[in-house]
């Protein structure tokens, strides 16, 4: 999005004339004068004005613009109330292009649009639309990660290879999605994020940072480790829950081989005390049931923000 953006920021006063008096002064900050920790209005998760902290800012270098908005950048559709890339609307202009993420999953523009930290870099060019659950998860996701990390991840000199950053972004954008879900499905989140910074696309100081705030990374479900941030802590591998399943397979097995064992032993030693009789011995039937990343593109990003 253009630096040049509007956007309304909210200050807290004190007025102490004529009595003592807290409010809050409404002013017009452009995007690329805002700073982390400020206040902006947006939208919360069911579409309310609310004030939302700005947790991250980042500048994503030169480009091309329509309005204030690359084509791809994900902006709130007020007709369906899902997300949807700007698309070539507006007039075009070449300019500096930043991010900012709130704590409100949409800040909102001088003209009163709504508008994401994300952008077709991260979920694929493809994907023009995302309906409103989906991005709630993403954007919560996003913050958590910020949140434990730093806000770096939106900007671009935090990359020293942006291209394969845009090339595993469609997956990332899909694992972080299974994760967040109910299903918390976290095994492929943690294994493209620990294939991220082992192949060093972030920079020294970026991956460092990571690995500070996350230091469990690459272990599923472990403290630390993303599929933990990103799922608060309901994370599980998949392969554990196979092997917690077939050790409970093999329990089973245990105690129905025991239960056999203790009923033959029993009904041995009830014929050992028995005396001999002519009658038959009928048993009933048992009712026991037992149960390869393709090569990084030199091809630099034309159009997208960069954002995740």
């Amino acid at each position: 999005m253009s630096g040049n953006t509007g956007t309304f920021k909210v200050a807290p006063f004190e007025n102490s004339v004529g009595g003592f008096e807290r409010g809050f002064e409404r002013s017009v900050a452009i995007v690329k004068e805002l700073a982390v920790g400020d206040t902006i209005e947006g939208l919360d998760a069911d579409k309310r004005p609310a004030l939302c902290t700005v947790e991250a800012i980042g500048q994503f270098g030169h480009g091309v613009l329509y309005g204030n908005y690359t084509k791809d950048h994900f902006v709130l559709d007020p007709a369906t109330g899902n997300v949807t890339q700007h698309g070539a609307v507006g007039s075009r202009t070449v300019e500096d292009k930043y991010e900012v993420m709130t704590s409100c999953p949409v800040g909102l523009d001088e003209a009163g649009g709504g508008f994401t930290p994300m952008d077709g870099d991260f979920c694929g060019k493809n994907t023009s639309k995302m309906g409103w659950s989906d991005y709630l998860l993403i954007h919560a996701s996003m913050l958590r990660i910020v949140r434990a990390t730093g806000g770096y991840w939106f900007s671009a000199s935090a990359y020293s290879d942006f291209d394969s950053v845009v090339q595993h972004g469609p997956e990332l954008c899909a694992a972080m999605l299974a994760c967040a879900g109910a299903g918390t499905e976290c095994n492929e989140l943690e294994r493209i994020s620990a294939l991220f910074i082992d192949s060093y696309y972030l920079t020294d100081d970026a991956g460092n940072a990571t690995m500070k705030g996350m230091p469990g990374l690459g272990k599923v479900g472990a403290p630390g480790s993303v599929s933990f941030v990103v799922s608060q802590g309901k994370a599980s591998s998949t392969e554990h829950t196979v092997l917690n399943a077939a050790g409970a397979v093999a329990g089973a097995a245990v105690v129905a081989v025991l239960l056999v064992v203790t009923v033959v032993a029993r009904t041995v030693l009830r014929r050992k005390r028995s005396p001999p009789a002519p009658a038959t011995i009928e048993l009933e039937p048992g009712s026991l049931k037992l149960d390869p990343v393709a090569p990084p593109s030199k091809r630099p990003s034309q159009e997208g923000d960069g954002a995740l």
